[in-house]
């Protein structure tokens, strides 16, 4: 880590959090965000005294040194401004939510091209980017899991976990945090950040004011109602780059993945050409 500190005004956020979810874009976060607001503001209303008790209210939200090194204004990055500050990093607890790389790049090409604008060439252009390419997402990665790894405050998250048993995988998180279980109120928010039930509030909008505020209002809205790949909550599909990346992506894709902490569990597959 070259710059674990934060100058900006932002570091106050860091400090003011009892837990931080840490991701590189398109690893599932809204997802989960939406999961836990939902959470909270349900066993706030209902459970009171639940809600007293868990040991985390308040979660911040960082995609921290990926927002670094693809910062776009040279000030940003020299004060630190999306940086965890070093005692943040040692002390919160963290929850590192991870996706495959090859479809995290399929959905972050998307959310550069169709609704950030901070990207315009294709998606083979995408993966070999000084800035945003697939490389980039192999090295934060591995930075996170080798700075942490260690620590008792840290839980790895797969995105492909959670789509497999999303039930499981939620408690497994509320559970780290020492966040308290109210069984009715975690199934409302568990079908209220279905996958299906997003995609609806996404079209016909419709988020509940409490979420808005907690996750923003604009983080649930496509870019374009007309354009499908606009769309915050796109497909999340486990194995959707394949739709879209050529021999010669995957080739590019499964070398940088080559050097991904075994421990994430994402094997690239053989070269189209062996």
């Amino acid at each position: 880590m070259l710059f674990p500190y934060n100058l900006s005004s932002n570091a106050r956020s860091f400090s003011q959090a009892d837990a931080l979810v840490v991701s590189v874009p398109k690893s599932g976060r809204t997802w989960l965000r939406v999961f836990l607001s939902k959470y909270f503001a349900e066993l706030k209303a209902r459970q009171p005294a639940l809600f007293a008790a868990s040991a985390v209210k308040k979660v911040k939200y960082t995609h921290d040194i990926w927002e670094h090194r693809s910062a776009s204004r040279s000030y940003d990055r020299l004060r630190g401004k999306w940086l965890i500050p070093t005692a943040s990093r040692l002390r919160k607890p963290k929850v590192l939510l991870v996706r495959d790389p090859r479809d995290l790049m399929v959905s972050l090409y998307f959310q550069l091209t169709r609704r950030s604008g901070d990207f315009s060439g294709t998606l083979s252009e995408l993966l070999v980017d000084n800035r945003f390419g697939v490389e980039k997402v192999v090295q934060t990665m591995n930075a996170w899991y080798r700075e942490w790894q260690a620590m008792d405050n840290f839980l790895l998250v797969r995105y492909e976990d959670a789509k497999a048993d999303d039930a499981a995988t939620f408690r497994r998180i509320l559970e780290f945090l020492h966040v308290k279980l109210d069984d009715a109120v975690f199934q409302q928010s568990l079908g209220y950040s279905k996958f299906d039930n997003m995609k609806q509030i996404e079209k016909n909008g419709g988020l509940e004011r409490d979420i808005a505020s907690a996750i923003g209002a604009v983080a649930l809205a496509p870019g374009r109602a007309d354009d499908p790949e606009s769309y915050k909550v796109r497909k999340g599909k486990v194995g959707n780059y394949k739709e879209y990346m050529r021999d010669a992506d995957l080739v590019v894709v499964a070398a940088a993945m080559s050097k991904l902490e075994p421990a994430f569990g994402y094997v690239p597959e053989p070269s189209p050409a062996e």
